[in-house]
């Protein structure tokens, strides 16, 4: 978490080496990032941005993009399910088979959001990053992806990064790192952030006071 401009896409960029590191190191199984190659690094990582890509092919096959072979009809309608768009979609001329303009210009920007989440989700990836993914979805949707999400943990020991504006979308992370001016303010559980996070405090004061005005 942390406010505009405080570091978190560029995180993310750092990772995947889309530039190199200046100073410091990043460490995946205590090793530096440099010591993979770029192949394999991104073959087990899977990045869903807020800024959405579909290409123009069919819905099953935007799904299943990155996938060796076309996914199964039950595994899309699952992941389909757990985004909340499968009745959307059914609703199309074509259905799973309907075919999407470029750059999905068909869908709404919430159901181009939520397509390119669950081809995150079918991915099953080592290594799931979600870069203010979720800001478009309503809560109850957020809530049955995050019950996919720490289902995928536990079966396939998954590694998730989430970069949020929502404390919502942070309730099952092990460990949240606010950033501030480039730097990292505070890292802990709710309770550390609390306490050592100025920022933090400042969130859930104006999050909370949203809550209460929509109430």
């Amino acid at each position: 978490m942390g406010q505009v401009g405080s570091g978190k896409s560029t995180i993310v960029s750092l990772i995947l080496r889309l530039y190199p590191i200046r100073e410091g190191q990043i460490l995946i199984n205590d090793k530096p990032i440099e010591a993979y190659t770029l192949k394999s690094l991104r073959e087990n990582m899977v990045l869903v941005t807020q800024e959405v890509f579909l290409f123009s092919e069919t819905v099953t096959r935007n799904i299943g993009y990155g996938l060796e072979q076309e996914p199964e009809y039950a595994a899309v309608t699952r992941m389909t399910d757990i985004v909340n768009i499968r009745d959307e979609i059914e609703n199309l001329p074509e259905k799973f088979n309907s075919q999407l303009g470029e750059r999905g210009v068909n869908l709404s920007g919430g159901q181009k959001q939520r397509l390119s989440i669950s081809r995150g989700l079918i991915l099953t990836s080592p290594f799931l990053i979600l870069d203010d993914s979720l800001s478009a979805v309503d809560t109850r949707t957020e809530k049955m992806i995050e019950t996919e999400l720490a289902k995928a943990k536990k079966s396939s020991r998954q590694t998730r990064l989430t970069i949020a504006h929502r404390l919502s979308s942070l309730k099952s992370a092990d460990r949240i790192i606010v950033l501030k001016d480039g730097c990292i303010e505070a890292l802990g559980s709710v309770a550390d952030l609390m306490a050592f996070s100025p920022t933090f405090r400042t969130i859930v004061s104006v999050q909370s006071s949203q809550e209460v005005i929509h109430e």
